[in-house]
């Protein structure tokens, strides 16, 4: 499995989504997204034609608002009039809605092009031991079985995703079809809402992540949201949320009648943009939600591209 950043090919490839040498558009996209997200530390593939005009997108969407009031950014789709689901992606710590919206910008022109990006940013608190203010959702004391948690800001996180999910289905978007995901410590805001969620949405997927206030369960599960399947990945090697606290999350969810799925990556660490998990992901809401138009930006490149050898 090849991660992004460590094979510029697979960029293109896309994990066999069928768009493998598409065009440059796929490589200046994921290497802008990537570059921003810290993932990709050279410059991209040399491409047949000027990047420029791409890449001087206006795709910063910073102070644009998560759509229901908070801090974020929303990216509607690109290609097609109308959005087929809402994908709501909780940041890790230090990161923000704003730093996402690439990658969402990018998926926008590939396999997720129907679906509308709800970008939440926390508030910024003291974090950690030099207590820096960074966006936090709530601060971490440690990873395991014994350190305290700060359970009244997890729960505040949960309650925003709970409001931004009720707000897309106030604009339209069906519950079912309205996902949550999240990194790091926004994957332990994405399951602490699946678990405690008062509607069925569509799932969740958490990115290196794991379920805190576990002495709160069984009891605080809300069975309503049961159904919805969660999908977890995580690396192997993660040295800032261990493997086995989050497989020992899974199973714990399994344990409570909700429908979970771990997946394990030998090779991997604390990952945040990876070609493997991030197609598994695509797979995922493409599988639970479908009405994608996963070709239309080949389309219309080749249209273009027909035009131009005209002249």
């Amino acid at each position: 499995m090849a991660a992004y950043g460590l094979d510029a090919g697979a960029l293109v490839s896309g994990g066999g989504t069928g768009n493998a040498g598409c065009c440059g558009c796929h490589r200046i996209l994921l290497f802008e997204c990537l570059r921003r997200l810290g993932g990709h530390p050279s410059p991209p593939p040399p491409l047949h034609f000027a990047p420029l005009a791409v890449r001087r997108l206006p795709i910063s969407l910073r102070g644009a608002g998560d759509g229901n009031g908070g801090d974020g950014a929303v990216i509607n789709p690109l290609l097609v009039r109308n959005a087929s689901a809402s994908v709501i992606i909780v940041h890790g710590t230090g990161g923000s809605g704003d730093n996402w919206s690439y990658l969402a910008l990018a998926l926008s022109f590939l396999r997720l092009n129907a679906v509308r990006w709800v970008l939440p940013t926390a508030a910024e608190r003291p974090t950690g031991v030099s207590g820096a203010l960074r966006p936090s959702w709530f601060d971490v004391f440690g990873v395991d079985e014994s350190s305290p948690e700060d359970e009244p800001n997890i729960l505040a996180g949960s309650d925003r995703i709970r409001g931004l999910v009720a707000a897309e289905v106030a604009r339209g978007m069906p519950a079912e079809r309205v996902f949550v995901m999240g990194f790091s410590q926004g994957g332990a805001v994405a399951l602490t809402h699946a678990l405690r969620s008062p509607v069925r949405v569509g799932g969740t997927v958490v990115l290196s992540g794991w379920l805190p206030l576990r002495r709160r369960y069984p009891a605080a599960v809300e069975m309503t949201n049961s159904a919805s399947p969660i999908l977890m990945l995580h690396g192997e090697l993660d040295d800032r949320v261990p493997f086995a606290y989050a497989e020992k999350s899974a199973r714990l969810i399994d344990s409570y009648g909700v429908n979970v799925t771990f997946l394990a990556y030998p090779t991997k660490g604390h990952v945040l943009v990876d070609e493997d998990i991030i197609t598994l992901a695509e797979d995922f809401i493409l599988r639970e939600a479908p009405g994608q138009k996963v070709d239309l930006l080949r389309k219309g490149v080749d249209r273009f591209l027909a035009v131009v050898d005209k002249f």
